[in-house]
């Protein structure tokens, strides 16, 4: 009997360390983003779309940090759009990294490469609005992925957070 528990303790023991060893190795093989995209119809002229878009009391609409973000001078390409804090409670910069008005606006935590793309196009019906995002992965170290099975933790999938995102960017033309 002693025996059949030192085996089985030993196989649950091997078995454990061998998840943890793979999901370090998953952890920090994961470098590419999850890009997603959503779009609607905004019965408006493109070049309304985008002034609205861009003026200045809706700037705070663009970016999922809204509520806090500090706005900086004007859009412009390379010029810091603000400062917003994430989710560990540091602060992350946003930089314009492509404007081509009235059709593309992007912007992102580096000055070379973007998060957050609008993308603007004019159709018979109005003016067609693409938002498409990039998701980094955030895999949790072992001992937090455990942790989340034994006390769930809500997380929102990037679906969710991105009609999130289409809701805040939809708020100025529901006002008109």
């Amino acid at each position: 009997m002693n025996d059949y528990f030192q085996f089985v303790a030993g196989a649950l023991i091997g078995a454990f360390t061998s998840w943890i060893i793979a999901h370090e190795y998953y952890r920090k093989s994961r470098i590419d983003a999850d890009t997603k995209s959503a779009d609607l119809v905004v019965e408006n002229e493109i070049h309304e779309v985008w002034n609205i878009l861009t003026a200045k009391e809706n700037i705070r609409n663009l970016d999922w940090r809204a509520p806090k973000l500090i706005v900086g001078e004007s859009l412009q390409i390379g010029v810091e759009l603000g400062c917003g804090p994430t989710a560990t409670g540091f602060e992350r910069y946003l930089f314009v990294i492509e404007m081509e008005a009235p059709h593309t606006l992007s912007w992102g935590a580096s000055p070379n490469d973007w998060d957050t793309k609008i993308s603007l196009a004019q159709r018979p019906n109005g003016t067609r609005l693409v938002l498409t995002r990039k998701f980094w992965p955030l895999v949790s170290p072992w001992w937090v992925a455990v942790m989340d099975r034994v006390v769930p933790d809500k997380v929102m999938s990037h679906e969710a957070l991105l009609r999130e995102d289409m809701q805040r960017l939809q708020t100025p033309f529901r006002a008109l």
